[in-house]
């Protein structure tokens, strides 16, 4: 049912230097996705781990992404998951040279999907049904831009095909779109618990989730890309309109300094692996 209806969950995780970075938080997602869809994960959440830790051990390799998808098992070709007799779990681990790429972190480029965007529902569900995300990345691949964003049919900001998106307004302040309409991104929740520390040092002055409109993306002072491959990208145009200052700026660049040095040196949420 994985391959010929898309009928599964999945995880995308980076074990860096022999540490699995945000583990619980991406193990709990799975687990909320599996219910959402009426799957049983055929292994406990615990379980899940100790084999995620064994594929990567086998694999020898410090660096390296973790993917593990959940498939509602074997059967016919027909659509019923009843013809499924039993679930199934599949890790694999590939290698990564690198952290993030460091061309991204000079600033991207954006426009807005004409791919509708998904419902609600769905969008807060990490399934392995991805045509609506592999559409948006080849459009912006074909248009020469690094990422495709989308936005509602109200004009207000949702994501992109693997990324959540977020703006740093003229007045300093880190918004990201409400829960509800966006899948929660782990690093997105993670940047936003990290942020606190720029509103003690006074470079922010407010961190929220609320929803924003095209004109606010357009008008803020950075828009920034967030996601588990990429890290914090600054985007630095949006439609082939300049965004803010049309560079890096300093706050996407602190976040971006954080999230590396949490992935890094975090000891509570690195899980062991190598």
């Amino acid at each position: 049912h994985l391959v010929h209806r898309g009928d599964g969950i999945f995880e995308a995780l980076c074990c860096v230097r022999g540490n699995i970075y945000n583990m619980k938080m991406h193990l709990l997602r799975l687990e909320e996705s599996a219910k959402v869809i009426q799957l049983r994960l055929p292994k406990t959440i615990e379980e899940i781990s100790a084999v995620m830790i064994e594929v990567d051990r086998a694999g020898r390799e410090p660096d390296c992404s973790l993917r593990v998808y959940v498939s509602r098992g074997p059967g016919s070709l027909v659509v019923d998951p009843y013809d499924c007799p039993e679930p199934q779990l599949y890790v694999v681990a590939a290698k990564q040279e690198r952290l993030f790429d460091e061309r991204l972190a000079k600033g991207a480029k954006a426009i807005t999907s004409s791919v509708p965007p998904k419902e609600p529902f769905w969008a807060r569900v990490k399934t392995c049904n991805y045509i609506p995300n592999v559409m948006m990345k080849k459009e912006a691949r074909d248009a020469g831009v690094d990422f495709a964003v989308s936005f509602d049919n109200s004009g207000f900001l949702l994501e992109g095909p693997t990324e959540n998106f977020g703006i740093i307004t003229r007045k300093n302040e880190l918004l990201f779109p409400p829960q509800g309409s966006i899948l929660e991104g782990t690093t997105m929740i993670r940047i936003m618990e990290l942020a606190t520390e720029l509103i003690k040092q006074g470079m922010l002055t407010k961190i929220a989730r609320q929803p924003i409109s095209y004109a606010d993306v357009m008008q803020s002072a950075e828009m920034i890309a967030v996601g588990s491959s990429i890290g914090v990208v600054p985007v630095i145009e949006l439609d082939r309109k300049r965004i803010g200052a049309g560079e890096a700026g300093s706050i996407s660049m602190k976040l971006r300094e954080l999230l590396i040095a949490d992935i890094l040196y975090n000891r509570s949420l690195q899980t062991p692996a190598i």
